[in-house]
């Protein structure tokens, strides 16, 4: 897994892409999707050995796509660099995220994905008021409920839950499908646990149609879950939220250092549940 950032490196440090062979854009464009799911669905590993080929081939499509598919040959680009700073802050390399969201703007303009992305980056590097900063150039970029999603998290990040709210009902007005629905209570159960609500948030994931989110959103959900049951002194149910999460994307458990610390506050406190929680622990390199 963390071999991918090595390979991904290597591409950005290349002045001029690959120019032998080539690929259809319609190929390309397949490739992308594939790649796209494979991070929706939280396969971690697949992922990873995708993106750093799919770097090369839409780098080269830029310099070889007549200039009627220009834009399309730009959207794939734009989507292989988000995918990729995706995967690597995951993994803990921010700095090589911030060089492949820069890497990613077309040149003009900033478009939607890699707003959403620089975002989700500034969370995780505990910076709130910076992600908001970026969210509010949306106005710019596009229309969606990602972004008031994850305002609303650093918002209540910076305690600011009214705020938080807020943003929590202006992406419900967005959302158009069951699965953007799902998202809304997703955030909603994660933006009472930041606040230490944990009987909202488990009211939040009770509600939550797990059915309707990705395996990725589905697994942080269970994570949320656990994190809750835990302040509420429910080890065995947070330890079955974690084993759930687990199976539903492995990887994404396994490299969360949150899940981990969870895993390790866990171990001893669970009966139910202290078999495969060892199991887990082990598989996540954990003794």
């Amino acid at each position: 897994m963390r071999a991918v950032a090595f390979h991904l490196r290597r591409q950005l440090a290349r002045p001029h892409p690959d120019t032998a062979g080539g690929l259809l854009l319609e190929e390309l464009a397949e490739q992308t999707r594939t790649a796209t799911h494979a991070d929706a669905v939280g396969d971690e590993h697949g992922l990873a050995l995708t993106l750093p080929k799919l770097i090369e081939r839409t780098d080269h499509a830029i310099t070889t796509a007549p200039a009627s598919w220009q834009e399309e040959a730009t959207r794939l680009r734009v989507q292989a660099h988000v995918l990729s700073a995706g995967l690597v802050r995951r993994l803990g390399y921010k700095d090589l995220a911030w060089m492949l969201l820069h890497r990613a703007r077309p040149g003009t303009g900033e478009p939607l994905p890699v707003l959403v992305e620089e975002v989700r980056l500034l969370i995780d590097l505990g910076l709130p008021e910076y992600a908001l900063a970026r969210a509010e150039r949306s106005e710019h970029a596009g229309v969606g409920s990602e972004l008031p999603l994850l305002a609303a998290v650093a918002q209540a990040m910076t305690g600011r839950r009214q705020h938080a709210e807020r943003f929590l009902a202006e992406a419900a007005g967005k959302a158009t499908t069951a699965r953007e629905l799902g998202m809304v209570v997703a955030a909603r159960a994660a933006v009472a646990a930041e606040h230490g609500d944990t009987e909202a948030a488990a009211d939040h994931v009770q509600a939550a149609d797990q059915i309707a989110l990705d395996g990725a959103q589905r697994s942080h959900l269970l994570t949320v879950a656990a994190a809750a049951d835990v302040r509420r002194d429910r080890a065995d149910q947070a330890a079955v939220r974690l084993v759930e999460a687990d199976a539903v994307a492995p990887l994404r458990v396994r490299l969360d250092p949150f899940a981990r610390e969870l895993v390790a506050a866990l171990a001893g406190r669970t009966t139910v549940q202290a078999t495969a929680l060892r199991i887990l622990a082990e598989r996540a390199g954990m003794r």
